[in-house]
């Protein structure tokens, strides 16, 4: 299941990379269309839900994610190590 996640979440990067790649061409298409002085941003064009501010979280939540997350990763070592070595 983890491995599931992980590559989710691979898979979710590389389509979020794309999507402003492309806003990125756009901007640099239009720009000459722009009126003299006036400049656009890729930001103007589409702002995606991945962008938007995140609310603040606190130091210990952060802290409790990143214990999670140390802890899924060395569960996940461990997982691998026995299927691949036997230990």
């Amino acid at each position: 299941m983890d491995y599931i996640n992980a590559k989710n979440e691979v898979m979710t990067a590389q389509m979020q990379l794309s999507w402003e790649q492309t806003r990125w061409l756009g901007a640099i298409i239009l720009q000459p269309h722009m009126k003299k002085g006036k400049s656009i941003k890729p930001t103007d064009l589409v702002a995606f839900p991945w962008e938007r501010k995140q609310k603040q979280i606190s130091q210990e939540e952060e802290e409790k994610r990143k214990k999670e997350r140390d802890a899924m990763f060395q569960k996940w070592d461990a997982d691998i190590k026995k299927k691949t070595y036997g230990e």
